[in-house]
């Protein structure tokens, strides 16, 4: 993906940079990394309008659990798997701080063209 498109949002490119420049290329390779992963941003018990906030939040951490899990079978090293499991994490994190921003700009810019 070009990062120009991005780059007339000032706040938004670099951060944008920053998180593809920090990607572990696990995620590309690694069907089941991937898989986990995005069953991990889908049971987000921080999603508005959340009925059983408590369930969604046990299913992540489920999610989260088999995560660590296979980095460990997968490398071998528990130091290695906690590494690379925390660095996915900060990963999922930002991504959803980018995603708080364009949700920010994409309401100011809603909100401009009706003042």
């Amino acid at each position: 993906m070009r990062l120009q498109i991005f780059s007339h949002r000032k706040e938004y490119y670099p951060r944008m940079k920053a998180f593809i420049d920090t990607l572990d290329a696990e995620w590309d390779r690694d069907q089941v990394v991937l898989d986990l992963l995005t069953a991990i941003v889908f049971f987000n018990p921080n999603r508005p309008k959340l009925n059983y906030r408590e369930i969604v939040k046990l299913q992540q951490y489920i999610y989260m659990y088999l995560l660590q899990r296979y980095l460990l079978l997968k490398h071998q090293s528990e130091s290695e798997a906690q590494q690379k499991f925390c660095k996915f994490m900060d990963n999922l994190n930002e991504l959803e701080a980018l995603g708080d921003i364009k949700r920010k700009e994409k309401f100011w810019c809603h909100y401009l063209r009706f003042v």
